[in-house]
């Protein structure tokens, strides 16, 4: 059996990516966290972005077919963060390519940047949703 790259490993790559792409957000993601939300200390968001001044945003994960991504990150919205009591409006959901789970773990970065990604982005009204696909180059 070839080894296989888990989500929160995928998590942690698209983390740090994210992470160079906004210049405020280096210093305010945290991956597969416990202890953000108020509601349910062991809620783990995949990805949480809390830059200080700006919208509280969750990126939930899952490997294609991805049947519960889109409940899991509308289930985040009006979750309030631990600290400061600022309220989740923004979340994403985001389908994990299949043929990513098999990539060599130190290529992962540049194998996520070049992948057709497809997420799904829910802001205030849960029922309210935008579907997209994109590459993050």
């Amino acid at each position: 059996m070839k080894p296989r790259i888990s989500e929160p490993a995928f998590n942690v790559a698209l983390g740090y990516i994210l992470g160079r792409k906004h210049p405020r957000w280096r210093d305010y993601i945290g991956i597969e966290q416990t202890g953000v939300l108020q509601e349910g200390a062991g809620l783990k968001p995949d990805i949480m972005i809390r830059q200080p001044g700006g919208l509280p945003v969750v990126v939930e994960t899952e490997y294609s077919p991805a049947h519960t991504v889109e409940d899991d990150a509308r289930a985040r919205l009006g979750k309030m963060l631990e600290d400061g009591g600022r309220p989740i409006e923004q979340s994403i959901a985001l389908r994990i390519p299949n043929s990513l789970s098999g990539e060599n773990q130190q290529d992962l970065e540049q194998s996520i940047i070049a992948a057709l990604l497809e997420f799904c982005v829910f802001s205030g009204d849960p029922k309210i949703r935008s579907l997209a696909r994109a590459r993050l180059d």
